[in-house]
């Protein structure tokens, strides 16, 4: 399977470049890493997804990986909360909501999501 944190963290190497070139750059790589997941495989990278986006201090890419642990949670077909998120729920909604209102919104779509 897949390693979603190393993917990432190498295939961002001069993301502003990348984005520069094309503003589709973040979608299509969460596309790339994760159309042939199943259910199951996107719930078990949760975690690689929080801990991306924990150790994150730039407010972009921070709001870039949080996007993985919304679409990942989405894609895992299940509204039950991965035991490794429901562990550092507050710390996640914390960290990403440090960087601003638009973070906020998406923390509080997470919340919505998993009925929290």
């Amino acid at each position: 399977m897949i390693n979603i944190k190393d993917e990432f963290l190498k295939r961002t190497i001069d993301w502003q470049k990348k984005l520069n070139e094309d503003e589709w750059f973040f979608s299509r790589l969460y596309e790339n890493l994760t159309n042939d997941l199943t259910p199951e495989e996107c719930f078990s990278l949760i975690p690689q997804a929080v801990d991306l986006t924990l150790e994150q201090t730039d407010e972009f890419l921070c709001g870039e990986c949080f996007e993985y642990v919304l679409g990942l949670g989405v894609d895992s077909n299940t509204t039950e909360l991965n035991p490794y998120l429901d562990k550092n729920w507050d710390t996640l909604n914390e960290h990403v909501s440090s960087f601003g209102d638009y973070h906020k919104h998406r923390v509080a779509e997470l919340k919505r999501y998993y009925r929290r």
